[in-house]
């Protein structure tokens, strides 16, 4: 009796279903899958197998062990492309149910619950204390992340795809005109560019960092000029990801015996000084 032929792997038919219905999407939508296929698919064995072998119990294994370390809307967002991916198979043929089907609620608070977390925006004196202690703690980049977040308002993504092609010295404004974001760059929220203002000092301090970075290029016999301002010139010219910022900061935040904040909680520090 001849063996069955096997269904082709989950990831072959992420592939197809990415390749597939890209041209209905936004350019945001196609982006934001591709980093899910790239990071959160892609590496894993789980999605290696065929896809009829894909059970319901290794998919909610895997979601859970990503919410530990991860943001709910991430695990919406994975679970989301991953029951997607299923339907498609469904209606292809190669599976009768949808393993991921009403999954979220075994793994995640209910809706209203999720992701309830009030902003924690520091004092003068709290900030200040973060940026010395980060002089200490933190390599240059980032520290000039967390300085350009705190003192320009910049969102997260923002300060990652600073460039210094972007930098006007003279008017003391930088143009806002990319966001980063798990390797890639795209516009920023609402897709509009605008100008923020660069407080004297901070214009020092960047104009200093610049220095540093050509210095630094050649000392590593890195060829080409300056353009990402936040990266750590050993690894090349990508800029940080989210997650080192975000170590970087927790860090930084416990050596000055502060309350842990997130990189979002800078740029509400910004606004709320404003005030």
């Amino acid at each position: 009796k001849p063996s069955t032929p096997l269904k082709p792997t989950f990831s072959a038919c992420a592939k197809e279903w990415f390749g597939d219905n890209q041209n209905r999407w936004s350019e945001e939508t196609v982006t934001r899958y591709e980093a899910i296929l790239r990071l959160h698919i892609e590496p894993h064995n789980l999605f290696r197998q065929p896809i009829d072998r894909v059970t319901r119990n290794q998919f909610k294994k895997h979601l859970r062990e990503l919410s530990k370390e991860r943001s709910p809307a991430l695990v919406e967002a994975v679970h989301a492309v991953v029951s997607s991916i299923f339907e498609e198979a469904i209606d292809s043929g190669l599976i009768r149910d949808n393993p991921a089907r009403r999954l979220l609620r075994k793994i995640l608070p209910k809706e209203h619950q999720r992701d309830v977390k009030d902003a924690a925006p520091m004092s003068i004196t709290e900030r200040d204390r973060l940026m010395a202690v980060a002089q200490t703690t933190c390599p240059a980049s980032m520290r000039m992340a967390l300085m350009v977040m705190a003192f320009m308002g910049l969102r997260f993504g923002e300060a990652l795809a600073l460039r210094l092609k972007h930098l006007d010295f003279d008017r003391m404004l930088y143009h806002v005109t990319e966001s980063y974001k798990e390797g890639i760059f795209r516009k920023p929220k609402g897709g509009k560019s605008r100008f923020v203002d660069i407080p004297d000092f901070l214009a020092a301090e960047l104009e200093a960092h610049v220095a540093f970075l050509k210095k630094e290029r050649l000392r590593l016999g890195i060829g080409g000029p300056v353009d990402a301002l936040l990266v750590n010139p050993k690894d090349g010219d990508s800029p940080f990801s989210q997650r080192d910022v975000q170590c970087n900061l927790r860090r930084a935040c416990k050596a000055a015996g502060l309350e842990i904040r997130n990189p979002h909680d800078l740029r509400h520090t910004y606004a709320t000084i404003l005030l």
